[in-house]
């Protein structure tokens, strides 16, 4: 009887899902939802940055340690985000979208209601791993769903949220730091709307790649045993590693966890690429010393296909994602936390000083939604590359101004900085995940995050081994000298990745074919032509040979 029941409860939701995903609004709402889920990725990122003070009065911890509230959470993303990106391509973007954000409500919840830092650190790391799901899954469906000529305005839709959220992100941090709540309204509050969110796309998005024209075939020829669980493992591993030598940098260079751990982490990160890129003559070598390959080795779909990896722009477009969030997130730290602590504003005033760069973002991306055949991607990704490096310069100039430095530093600077990002993401996005084949495109946006997000996670853990122990210094005659060097010295990394990512988008950013169907009539064109060629090279070969016979 209760069997009966249940089955007809599932038969009931079914039929609202098929009506729902069948409906005309069904583009709108997915978009809306994938708009909503990066939006409250990005929020929990941008609104820790405020409240770490916070966490370390609340906790009674060092700034050093408060940082790895930013950090649990980044490392865990940028060490299972491709590997989920692959995950999505196997079981369905949209299932696993709808999945991690019931996961990241769970999450944000308990984060919340944790009585310790250790207990809270580690459930906000597990929650990166949820936010690994959701991201890629995300920009996956935007090309599924989308039609191919309204692709690039989806991306700058989305892409405003990445925007807006930055910004909005550190005054309501701040705004909570100055209430009883503190930290855990911003977890509260992502709990209530990110349920609110998989509820919906329960309907909406769960399982409605069916509604697509074009099948998967990833999804119809892999499992998930086939996930290539030893390459995950070694990059989180040196992910992790690496995050944690320089973050304890902070602390002290001089002890073995800070050194020992940097350069064991290094190793593992490049030892990823090498297991990756010759992982067929690993195997080859498994065989030859009589192991087994063929149960498991022989059907490993590995974490980045080398056909993705070799994809045309694809290794300087995610090293530009990485350099792009560091670019970034390097500038919102330091204006934020100099603001806090060499200016002594509070956590919510120096959220607002930040204004100006999510009003540069939203203008930047709405250019990008409306404008976007006036530029070409490579064009795109330089300019953005380029006006964020003339902020980054302007940056620089911290320690020649002692007073106004919002109106003679920080406004321009986080302006041309926040437009600059702006027209470098859609574009961005565009080149990764627009440019990779169908069944490969949950991969490739995992792969273009998973480098924007260790991009974010090296940059706070450079800014917190630059800066040291903050609270240390917070009492002593001379603190605001040292506030002021300190961030000048971070200013310095915000200048190298900027005119690295300029250098690298300028140069090995080559022109990709549009995204539309010419293309398909093109391919099929060489195709027909290639068989043509064939049949002539058959009858000259069989005319040749009666000659000779």
């Amino acid at each position: 009887m209760a069997w009966d029941k249940i089955a007809k409860l599932s038969n009931a939701l079914e039929e609202i899902r098929n009506k729902c995903q069948k409906s005309r609004y069904q583009l709108n709402v997915n978009v809306g939802l994938i708009f909503l889920g990066c939006t409250f990725d990005l929020l929990n990122v941008a609104s820790m940055i405020s409240l770490i003070d916070d966490l370390a009065k609340t906790y009674n911890i060092s700034y050093t340690t408060a940082s790895w509230s930013l950090t649990s959470y980044a490392v865990t993303f940028a060490g299972f985000i491709a590997c989920m990106g692959r995950l999505g391509d196997i079981i369905g973007n949209s299932v696993l979208f709808t999945i991690s954000c019931s996961c990241f409500a769970v999450l944000s919840l308990l984060c919340a209601v944790m009585p310790n830092f250790p207990a809270f650190a580690v459930f906000r790391a597990i929650q990166g791993i949820c936010a690994a799901g959701l991201v890629p899954c995300a920009y996956a469906l935007i090309p599924i769903l989308a039609p191919k000529e309204k692709v690039q305005k989806y991306f700058s839709i989305v892409s405003c949220g990445f925007s807006s959220t930055i910004g909005l992100g550190l005054i309501i941090g701040g705004a909570f730091a100055t209430t009883k709540i503190g930290y855990r309204g911003i977890f509260y509050l992502t709990f209530a709307v990110m349920t609110l969110i998989s509820i919906i796309a329960f309907f909406f998005t769960y399982g409605v790649e069916k509604l697509n024209k074009k099948p998967q075939k990833d999804q119809a020829s892999t499992s998930v045993k086939s996930l290539d669980f030893i390459g995950s493992l070694i990059f989180v591993a040196g992910s992790i590693l690496i995050v944690v030598g320089l973050t304890e940098g902070g602390e002290s260079w001089n002890r073995p966890v800070t050194y020992v751990t940097l350069v064991i982490g290094i190793i593992l990160f490049f030892g990823f690429f090498v297991w990756n890129c010759t992982y067929t003559k690993i195997v080859r070598g498994f065989k030859y010393c009589g192991i087994d390959t063929s149960k498991y080795f022989e059907k490993v779909q590995l974490l980045i296909p080398i056909d993705v990896l070799f994809m045309k722009n694809f290794i300087p477009i995610v090293l530009a994602f990485a350099l792009n969030n560091a670019c970034l997130f390097s500038c919102l730290y330091i204006i934020d936390q100099y603001s806090q602590y060499a200016e002594r504003n509070s956590p919510l005033l120096a959220g607002v000083k930040l204004v100006p760069l999510i009003i540069c973002m939203v203008i930047g991306n709405a250019l990008c939604a409306f404008e976007s055949t006036k530029l070409r991607p490579r064009v795109g990704v330089a300019i953005g590359f380029f006006l964020a490096l003339a902020g980054s310069i302007i940056l620089i100039q911290l320690h020649l101004v002692k007073e106004d430095l919002f109106w003679k530093i920080f406004f321009s600077a986080q302006a041309l900085v926040g437009f600059g990002v702006a027209i470098f993401y859609p574009y961005a996005l565009q080149i990764a995940v627009g440019g990779a084949p169908d069944e490969s495109r949950g991969i490739a946006s995992g792969v273009a995050q998973t480098f924007g997000q260790l991009g974010i996670e090296i940059t706070f853990s450079v800014m917190a081994s630059v800066l040291g122990n903050i609270n240390e210094m917070k009492g002593k005659s001379n603190a605001i000298q040292k506030f002021r060097t300190g961030f000048q010295n971070c200013s310095y990394f915000t200048v190298a990745v900027g005119a690295l990512g300029f250098l690298v988008t300028a140069i090995c950013i080559r022109d990709i074919p549009p995204l539309n169907d010419d293309m398909s009539d093109l391919e099929s064109s060489v195709h027909r032509t290639k068989v043509e060629f064939d049949r002539e090279k058959d009858v000259l070969e069989q005319v040749g040979s009666s000659l000779f016979t």
